[in-house]
């Protein structure tokens, strides 16, 4: 019996253009509920929580920090021009992408050190029983 293939899905985003950002103040920290908040983009259309921010027209604002869950090429190269950052935002958690993986480090740590801590009370009981 043969197991269905699995096909790629593909990641659908909901877009932020370069425009949006133009209508915050410089130097301001930016992310997808920031602009929900001020309506200057709408809530996430079919269930789709991902963000990306696209280019488009001329990037105006100076010094942002843009968080988002992915960049074009050159919505990047116009946010960094200007003076800003471009934060990688984690898929499944609030938080910067470098933060949920140095999570994942440690949780991965942890777990390894109670397996370690289990096998070492294991191999005691199974010599004390014999």
């Amino acid at each position: 019996m043969h197991r269905p293939m699995k096909g790629h899905t593909k990641t659908v985003y909901n877009l932020i253009k370069l425009d949006h950002l133009n209508e915050v103040s410089d130097g301001e920290t930016v992310d997808a509920a920031l602009l929900r908040d001020r309506k200057i983009v709408s809530k996430p259309n079919k269930g789709r929580k991902l963000y990306k921010v696209v280019g488009g027209d001329e990037l105006t604002v100076k010094n942002l920090i843009v968080k988002a869950h992915a960049f074009t090429e050159s919505a990047r190269a116009a946010i960094e021009a200007n003076g800003g950052q471009c934060m990688l935002m984690s898929r499944t958690r609030p938080i910067p992408l470098e933060e949920a993986e140095a999570d994942k480090e440690l949780l991965a740590a942890d777990r390894l050190a109670r397996w370690l801590k289990l096998r070492d009370l294991k191999a005691k009981k199974t010599r004390v029983s014999v």
